[in-house]
């Protein structure tokens, strides 16, 4: 075997994976000359997805293959495969990466997401998770395997424990998954640490808080929110909207994403990522849709309003990570906040098809 590295990409049709790969490109589309040296001897990108899915086709292939664009301007071969990560035929993909003979870099972006629809089939949930990082982990010759995982795998904080930080998950925090979704990730973590503790199986477990921003699907918290009130339509919010969740901004994830890949052995086994909140300054559902609101009609002159609906089965009350990552942008949550409404205001005739 030589040298040469294959990076495999999966699920970056979705909302992470997109934002990923487009800051990807942006970080080193000023090397195009040195690409393979300051990724470490990259040789070439597979990018496997379903390409169809209920994610990516209705929503961010557009934008999928406007970045891909990008990238075959550099100087790496790119090969686009379309397979089910959770398919047993999934082996034949395997056999061909095996062929090129290079070591292998996995990057998983790729999981059945969003409680709301894990609630509706929780077994297809299970099995197709879990089967995703089962298949992947067979691939041969693995450098490493970075999993993106989720904050939601601890379970939940009271909502009276929030201001205190002994409270907050830390890396060595029981799992306590409370929906299938949850239960169906922490899953996907239980086998990988299984194969790192049996076979010294090189994985890296990057949990990441509630994520938002460009490119995610309309049915989640705050894309959907937007676009009720687009569509002229009342904002809904679960309960009485006191649910708390550590918004956290995609675009400043993704690069620290892209230093754990770059310098992997900076970083532990497991590893926290979100905005590193002040306990004061922690929003729930009803705020983080007020400032919507008000940044609708104070940018775009649109008024809506918002309405209580019967609460989720069994919603989980608030999450907080602590043993974060440092963070280093100097955007703050608000400013993030507002320019994600400002991407799907501009973007809006794409989603509501005008």
């Amino acid at each position: 075997m030589n040298d040469q590295k294959t990076l495999v990409l999966t699920g970056v049709c979705g909302f992470i994976g997109l934002n990923f790969l487009e800051y990807f490109f942006e970080r080193y589309k000023n090397n195009e000359n040195n690409f393979k040296y300051f990724l470490n001897d990259l040789s070439e990108i597979y990018i496997i997805d379903l390409f169809e899915d209920y994610y990516a086709n209705c929503y961010n292939m557009y934008f999928f293959n406007s970045v891909i664009e990008k990238f075959k301007k550099l100087n790496v071969p790119i090969y686009l495969k379309k397979y089910d990560l959770s398919s047993s035929k999934f082996s034949k993909i395997c056999e061909e990466i095996q062929k090129r003979n290079t070591i292998v870099d996995i990057i998983n972006f790729a999981s059945c997401s969003h409680v709301d629809n894990s609630i509706k089939t929780p077994q297809k949930f299970l099995l197709n998770n879990v089967s995703i990082v089962s298949n992947l982990t067979q691939i041969k010759n693995i450098n490493y395997f970075f999993h993106i995982s989720t904050d939601e795998v601890y379970g939940d904080i009271k909502l009276e424990n929030i201001f205190d930080e002994n409270y907050y998950f830390s890396t060595k925090s029981p799992l306590n998954p409370q929906n299938p979704y949850s239960a169906s990730k922490a899953a996907q973590d239980l086998f990988l640490l299984s194969l790192k503790h049996t076979f010294n199986f090189p994985v890296k477990i990057i949990r990441l808080a509630n994520q938002f921003g460009p490119y995610q699907h309309l049915e989640k918290f705050i894309p959907n929110a937007i676009f009720k009130v687009l569509r002229n339509k009342p904002i809904e919010i679960y309960g009485n909207g006191k649910n708390i969740r550590q918004w956290t901004p995609v675009k400043d994830s993704v690069s620290l994403i892209c230093d754990i890949f770059q310098n992997p052995l900076n970083y532990n086994t497991i590893i926290h990522i979100g905005y590193p909140y002040k306990p004061q300054e922690l929003f729930n559902n009803v705020q983080i849709v007020e400032f919507i609101l008000s940044e609708l009609k104070l940018k775009y002159n649109i008024s809506g309003e918002f309405i209580f609906i019967k609460d989720r089965l069994g919603h989980d009350q608030a999450y907080m990570l602590k043993d974060t990552l440092p963070w280093t942008s100097l955007v703050s949550l608000k400013r993030r906040l507002s320019e994600t409404i400002d991407w799907y205001v501009e973007n809006r005739s794409f989603f509501l098809g005008e």
